[in-house]
């Protein structure tokens, strides 16, 4: 197999990933690595071709997060998350978790002054920041909604 067609079946592999998370992120590598394979069949050598592959991945993967933080503070806030216990279903690291909440599973970080605690599964939503929620083992009173 040519190395051109490594490089597109790398881009191809990595669109089909994208499927599975729905992140954008897979697929900005997917695009990034392009460049890589139009070096390959321009016949640069791998050198050149691994250099062109990390800077288009640097390109798209910064014009992913602009086009994201651009997204998410256009995002309303939903005050009526606030309260609502979640459980948490794995640790990511010491701060950072996925929950589970409304049928799905979510980013969660700890709240300040909170501390990763194994033994207690409950938590609480005490803000939301776009699609990401932070927790606290202490309930905090729900917000009243507008009919």
């Amino acid at each position: 197999m040519s190395v051109l067609a490594w490089w597109l079946v790398t881009a191809l592999v990595l669109a089909g990933l994208e499927m599975a998370t729905g992140t954008f992120y897979l697929l900005a590598l997917a695009v990034g690595i392009l460049p890589g394979a139009l070096a390959a069949w321009l016949g640069g050598d791998l050198a050149l071709q691994l250099i062109v592959a990390a800077i288009g991945c640097l390109i798209s993967l910064y014009v992913i997060r602009r086009w994201k933080s651009r997204l998410i503070p256009l995002q309303a806030q939903r005050v009526e998350d606030i309260g609502e216990r979640v459980q948490i279903e794995s640790w990511l690291d010491e701060t950072h978790a996925r929950i589970h909440y409304r049928g799905t599973q979510w980013d969660a970080v700890l709240a300040a002054g909170e501390s990763r605690d194994d033994t207690v599964a409950q938590y609480y939503i005490v803000a939301r920041n776009g699609v990401h929620f932070t927790v606290s083992r202490h309930a905090q009173p729900k917000i009243p909604t507008n009919p």
